[in-house]
């Protein structure tokens, strides 16, 4: 197993249905966050334990860029926000690597102006299973 640096991530973006091809270079700090909710099963044959068993998953995608408003990633992230659009995107951790692939909705798109730094935007995307279900090949 090869361990991997941040730097080595790729973001791909695409209109939904089918895998996201066009890299996203202008990322900075991207996070994926994966969680289960879970139902509890428990009964008296349980030995005095709490059984539980996941019910709903959820796939939340973070990340930042700088900002540019000639940018075509940037205004593809923001569109897609206000028109509400599903997009793809596959999230790799190097060049034909592994990582979620699947449709998502943009959740969130906000512009940081900070004195002495450069404007960022953060971007966060949650899974839309309405053209297929994310997936995550080993």
């Amino acid at each position: 197993m090869a361990f991997k640096i941040g730097l080595e991530g790729k973001l791909y973006r695409g209109a939904s249905g089918s895998t996201a091809s066009s890299l996203v270079e202008n990322v900075k700090d991207l996070s994926i966050d994966m969680d289960a909710q879970t139902a509890t099963m428990s009964n008296r044959a349980g030995g005095g334990w709490e059984s539980s068993r996941v019910s709903i998953r959820s796939l939340n995608i973070t990340w930042s860029m700088i900002w540019n408003s000639a940018d075509v990633d940037c205004l593809f992230f923001k569109n897609a926000l206000i028109n509400g659009t599903v997009i793809a995107l596959n999230i790799l951790d190097d060049t034909g690597g592994k990582g979620p692939d699947g449709d998502f909705v943009i959740s969130k798109f906000g512009r940081n102006e900070p004195l002495l730094e450069g404007m960022e935007i953060s971007v966060e995307a949650k899974v839309n299973t309405t053209s297929r279900v994310p997936t995550w090949p080993d």
